[in-house]
């Protein structure tokens, strides 16, 4: 509220002391996705809301299905990185 700043970018030109993005890697997000549920609201949540205040996401599957990550929170990512895909529908997925 001191820079009536709007996220982590303009608060850094702003004040003394510049803050670091901060990283959440998770990994076997599947789990937390869809066992988890309210791990895995948080981390829809977080996704959507915090990255204007430089909170990034990294989830690390096994296997990505359209199941485990829905498409409003696949589509916060801004980039995707898939090592293998073990058929076309994984492969589609990433896509």
């Amino acid at each position: 509220a001191k820079y009536d700043a709007e996220n982590l970018q303009e608060y850094n030109q702003q004040a003394d002391d510049p803050l670091p993005p901060i990283v959440v890697a998770v990994d076997e997000a599947a789990a937390l996705l869809n066992v988890h549920k309210d791990i895995g609201g948080a981390l829809r949540q977080h996704a959507w809301e915090l990255r204007k205040f430089g909170v990034y996401q990294i989830l690390r599957l096994t296997s990505a299905k359209g199941t485990v990550i829905d498409t409003p929170h696949r589509q916060q990512f801004a980039s995707k990185v898939q090592l293998h895909a073990n058929d076309k529908n994984q492969a589609r997925l990433l896509l």
